[in-house]
């Protein structure tokens, strides 16, 4: 999958971790079928629920593409 939109970016990273949608859904506290029905990125609010849900993920990555995808990559 490609990595040009924010959209692509979650996907790519739920693959890394191993989550299906429901569950990265479930854990973030997103409605089910979400990532489905997201046409472009999500709200401010929404992604910052992804952040907080999941803090090992590098937030300028997932609105950018820019840098590592986790946080702990960019210490290195």
């Amino acid at each position: 999958m490609e990595e040009n939109n924010v959209k692509s970016r979650i996907f790519h990273f739920m693959e890394y971790k191993g989550l299906s949608q429901s569950k990265f859904e479930k854990a973030v506290g997103l409605s089910n079928g979400y990532l489905n029905n997201l046409r472009h990125s999500p709200s401010t609010d929404k992604t910052y629920m992804i952040l907080e849900a999941f803090s090992e993920i590098n937030g300028v990555w997932v609105l950018s593409g820019v840098r590592h995808m986790l946080v702990h990559a960019e210490l290195k």
